[in-house]
Protein backbone atom coordinates (compact mmCIF):
# COMPACT_ATOMS: atom_id res chain seq x y z
CA UNK A 1 0.00 0.00 0.00
CA UNK A 2 2.26 2.10 0.98
CA UNK A 3 4.80 2.12 -2.74
CA UNK A 4 1.53 2.35 -4.38
CA UNK A 5 0.51 5.62 -2.35
CA UNK A 6 4.31 6.72 -2.92
CA UNK A 7 3.81 5.74 -6.99
CA UNK A 8 0.49 7.57 -7.09
CA UNK A 9 2.35 10.70 -5.18
CA UNK A 10 5.36 10.99 -7.13
CA UNK A 11 2.71 10.97 -10.79
CA UNK A 12 0.98 13.81 -9.56
CA UNK A 13 3.91 15.95 -8.65
CA UNK A 14 5.36 15.35 -12.18
CA UNK A 15 1.92 15.94 -13.65
CA UNK A 16 1.59 19.10 -11.39
CA UNK A 17 4.82 19.96 -12.93
CA UNK A 18 3.62 19.82 -16.05
CA UNK A 19 0.60 21.48 -15.97
CA UNK A 20 2.35 24.26 -13.65
CA UNK A 21 5.08 24.72 -17.04
CA UNK A 22 2.48 24.74 -19.64
CA UNK A 23 0.12 27.47 -17.38
CA UNK A 24 3.59 29.69 -17.17
CA UNK A 25 3.40 29.68 -20.97
CA UNK A 26 -0.09 31.10 -21.45
CA UNK A 27 -0.73 34.82 -22.24
CA UNK A 28 -2.15 36.97 -19.73
CA UNK A 29 -4.23 38.26 -22.00
CA UNK A 30 -5.83 35.09 -22.90
CA UNK A 31 -8.51 34.60 -20.26
CA UNK A 32 -10.44 31.70 -21.98
CA UNK A 33 -7.15 29.59 -21.65
CA UNK A 34 -6.58 30.50 -18.38
CA UNK A 35 -9.69 30.08 -16.99
CA UNK A 36 -10.25 26.53 -19.07
CA UNK A 37 -6.68 25.44 -17.40
CA UNK A 38 -7.77 26.92 -14.22
CA UNK A 39 -11.41 24.89 -13.96
CA UNK A 40 -8.91 21.46 -14.98
CA UNK A 41 -7.19 22.11 -12.30
CA UNK A 42 -9.78 22.30 -9.67
CA UNK A 43 -11.56 19.72 -11.20
CA UNK A 44 -8.50 17.52 -10.56
CA UNK A 45 -8.24 18.79 -6.94
CA UNK A 46 -11.46 18.21 -6.08
CA UNK A 47 -11.68 14.92 -7.60
CA UNK A 48 -8.38 13.43 -5.79
CA UNK A 49 -9.47 15.04 -2.82
CA UNK A 50 -13.26 13.41 -3.14
CA UNK A 51 -11.54 10.19 -3.71
CA UNK A 52 -9.15 10.14 -1.02
CA UNK A 53 -11.75 11.14 1.29
CA UNK A 54 -14.11 8.22 0.09
CA UNK A 55 -11.31 5.66 0.28
CA UNK A 56 -10.80 7.35 4.23
CA UNK A 57 -14.94 7.16 4.95
CA UNK A 58 -14.88 3.15 3.51
CA UNK A 59 -12.36 2.31 5.42
CA UNK A 60 -13.52 3.74 8.48
CA UNK A 61 -17.12 1.98 7.63
CA UNK A 62 -15.55 -1.67 7.35
CA UNK A 63 -13.59 -0.96 10.48
CA UNK A 64 -16.23 -0.30 12.58
CA UNK A 65 -18.42 -3.12 10.75
CA UNK A 66 -15.68 -5.36 12.14
CA UNK A 67 -15.48 -3.78 15.38
CA UNK A 68 -19.14 -4.17 15.80
CA UNK A 69 -18.62 -8.33 14.69
CA UNK A 70 -16.37 -8.89 17.07
CA UNK A 71 -17.59 -7.00 20.13
CA UNK A 72 -14.64 -6.10 20.80
CA UNK A 73 -12.27 -2.87 19.95
CA UNK A 74 -10.10 -2.97 18.52
CA UNK A 75 -10.85 -6.28 16.69
CA UNK A 76 -8.90 -9.25 16.99
CA UNK A 77 -5.97 -8.96 14.34
CA UNK A 78 -5.69 -5.28 14.13
CA UNK A 79 -2.42 -3.52 15.05
CA UNK A 80 -1.89 -0.80 17.72
CA UNK A 81 1.17 1.13 18.41
CA UNK A 82 1.11 0.50 21.92
CA UNK A 83 -0.54 -1.34 24.57
CA UNK A 84 -4.29 -0.45 24.15
CA UNK A 85 -7.52 -1.22 26.62
CA UNK A 86 -9.40 -3.31 24.90
CA UNK A 87 -13.16 -2.85 24.73
CA UNK A 88 -15.60 -5.33 24.87
CA UNK A 89 -19.66 -5.43 24.39
CA UNK A 90 -21.72 -2.46 25.14
CA UNK A 91 -18.76 -0.06 25.19
CA UNK A 92 -17.24 -1.70 21.56
CA UNK A 93 -20.68 -1.70 20.01
CA UNK A 94 -20.86 2.41 21.15
CA UNK A 95 -17.50 2.79 19.42
CA UNK A 96 -17.96 0.84 16.44
CA UNK A 97 -21.31 2.89 15.97
CA UNK A 98 -19.08 6.05 16.65
CA UNK A 99 -16.84 4.77 13.94
CA UNK A 100 -19.16 4.36 11.56
CA UNK A 101 -20.82 7.65 12.14
CA UNK A 102 -18.18 9.26 11.28
CA UNK A 103 -17.71 7.25 8.16
CA UNK A 104 -20.92 8.41 7.52
CA UNK A 105 -20.24 12.21 8.11
CA UNK A 106 -17.22 12.18 5.71
CA UNK A 107 -19.05 10.17 3.09
CA UNK A 108 -21.93 13.16 3.10
CA UNK A 109 -19.43 15.34 3.10
CA UNK A 110 -18.22 14.51 -0.09
CA UNK A 111 -20.97 14.35 -1.92
CA UNK A 112 -21.41 18.18 -0.21
CA UNK A 113 -18.35 19.00 -1.87
CA UNK A 114 -19.21 17.54 -4.67
CA UNK A 115 -22.41 19.42 -5.23
CA UNK A 116 -20.47 22.83 -4.51
CA UNK A 117 -17.34 21.78 -6.90
CA UNK A 118 -20.43 21.31 -9.85
CA UNK A 119 -21.83 24.84 -9.05
CA UNK A 120 -18.11 26.28 -8.96
CA UNK A 121 -17.45 24.48 -12.15
CA UNK A 122 -20.85 25.39 -13.95
CA UNK A 123 -19.78 28.96 -13.28
CA UNK A 124 -16.08 28.89 -14.82
CA UNK A 125 -17.57 26.60 -17.44
CA UNK A 126 -20.06 29.68 -18.12
CA UNK A 127 -16.93 32.16 -18.80
CA UNK A 128 -15.22 29.99 -20.77
CA UNK A 129 -17.97 30.00 -23.29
Amino acid sequence: MTLFALIVGVVAIVMLQRWLAEFRQLPIDNTKDLTKSLATAFDWCVGTASVTVVWFGLYLWRFGARVRAAMRFPPPDTRVIRDTVVLRGSPARRRAALIQALAAALLLSTLGLAAVAWRLHSLLAWRIH
